[in-house]
């Protein structure tokens, strides 16, 4: 099954911001539920937004390194 090709890229985005050293939240979530709107089906999209519903801001500071484990994790191909 192919992604949409924006969905992915705003995906990606949301990885991006997620990564950022403080990790820019907001950011990540708008850019995954841009994702899931654009590909509803996309399940890689909802296991970053549910990443972060699942996660305090405080906890997620505590855990910058397991971002890139995250990332790596969620690197489904499209």
């Amino acid at each position: 099954r192919s992604i949409n090709p924006e969905a992915h890229s705003q995906f990606l985005l949301g990885r991006k911001f997620l990564a950022a050293r403080r990790g820019d939240l907001d950011n990540a979530i708008a850019a995954f539920d841009r994702a899931i709107a654009i590909e509803p089906g996309y399940s890689a999209a909802y296991s970053g937004r549910r990443f972060l519903s699942r996660s305090t801001r405080s906890s997620l500071s505590r855990l910058t390194p397991s971002t890139a484990v995250f990332a790596q994790l969620t690197d489904l191909p499209g």
